[in-house]
């Protein structure tokens, strides 16, 4: 939230239903050609619910236009912060 403050970005949270599951029509309405990021758990401990992470990458490509390639889910990333004035506290 610090980053969307300084950078005057738009958080939208994902509604979850009765049975703690992602609420997948309200997460289609949340993509659009202007999504830029978009951050979901894995797996939560205090629900524990498991998204269908292959059904989400669907909708987001479908939905903003990424491709393939940036939201292979199997793909390892190597992320960077250097010049990003991050400070990671443990």
């Amino acid at each position: 939230q610090m980053a969307a403050d300084k950078y005057n970005l738009k958080i939208k949270y994902i509604n979850i239903t009765e049975s703690f599951d992602l609420d997948i029509d309200h997460f289609e309405s949340l993509l659009n050609s202007k999504t830029k990021v978009v951050s979901i758990v894995g797996e939560s401990n205090m629900s524990g619910m498991l998204p269908d992470i292959k059904k989400l990458n669907s909708l987001i490509k479908e939905k903003t236009g990424f491709s393939s390639e940036e939201l292979d889910e199997d793909k390892e990333l190597d992320l960077s912060l250097q010049g990003m004035d991050i400070q990671l506290q443990n």
